[in-house]
């Protein structure tokens, strides 16, 4: 924090190169230490279609190195496109294969549908190659309420599962408990773990 500047940019440059003039906005960077790469994830597109998730990984450990950019529709549910955009991204990572994106997805001009989470593979992210993915969207908490800002853990150690969080929207007095095993799977396993009760919120 007391130390040199080494580099200085705007996130509408940084990710120029695969979507120009995107205005990006709610920027997460995380450092995967289990594979040794850093990992920005934005958002573009507020109240309109398309909307993007912006994403970029360093080639190396060294973050002023070179990176990889892409630009990935956020409007699609896994190949079906919506009117929704999304807002409030979250970014994991797992210590194995994968990546985790999770948004809150808004219809255009309109209120909170669903949160979805998105499955990023880390072979094609740390080699730069085209990205695919598993999108898990519209799910519910144990007494039927929507899933309301889904956050994956930064998984530090090696539990062989991605483990979720999310809240209630409009407040509660839980949070649920989720976990991921099988990330590569068609589907992958998503398991409502626990509700844990906390002080209102």
């Amino acid at each position: 924090k007391t130390g040199t500047k080494l580099f200085q940019t705007t996130l509408g440059s940084w990710f120029s190169n695969v979507l120009p003039g995107a205005g990006p906005f709610d920027p997460k960077v995380v450092y995967d230490h289990h594979s040794g790469h850093w990992i920005i994830l934005a958002l573009a597109g507020i109240d309109v279609i398309p909307s993007y998730y912006l994403i970029s990984v360093s080639q190396t450990s060294d973050p002023t190195g070179l990176w990889w950019n892409w630009a990935l529709r956020a409007d699609i549910d896994g190949s079906n496109p919506t009117n929704n955009w999304a807002d409030y991204p979250g970014l994991g990572f797992d210590e194995g294969s994968a990546v985790y994106i999770t948004s809150n997805q808004y219809i255009v001009g309109g209120g909170f549908q669903y949160a979805k989470l998105r499955i990023l593979y880390k072979s094609q992210l740390y080699s730069g190659a085209a990205l695919s993915y598993w999108d898990l969207w519209n799910w519910t908490n144990q007494d039927g309420t929507k899933v309301f800002t889904w956050k994956p853990a930064h998984t530090f150690d090696t539990p062989g599962i991605e483990y979720l969080l999310n809240t209630r929207s409009g407040g509660s007095n839980y949070v649920t408990l989720w976990a991921l095993t099988n990330p590569l799977g068609s589907p992958p396993t998503l398991t409502r773990q626990a509700t844990v009760s906390v002080s209102s919120y």
